[in-house]
């Protein structure tokens, strides 16, 4: 016949503390550094510049002007 189970083990200890991101901007891009501000690992995010405007309307034609006095 099978001995008894042994005991259960301890519980796992806790978790190391998360790591607050770092977020900021280097040419031109987003760049986040998961791991903290002094650290190398680091992903590009995009562009943080915006895209260029389109182009304005013409503006109205202005009114004629009177006519000059006579000669």
């Amino acid at each position: 016949k099978d001995g008894k189970d042994g005991k259960d083990g301890l519980p796992g200890t806790n978790g190391d503390d998360g790591k607050t991101p770092y977020v900021t901007i280097e040419n031109d891009y987003w760049v986040v550094y998961p791991n903290g501000k002094n650290t190398t690992e680091k992903e590009i995010l995009g562009s943080a510049k915006g895209l260029k405007g389109d182009k304005g309307n013409t503006g109205e034609k202005g009114e004629k002007g009177d006519t000059g006095p006579q000669g």
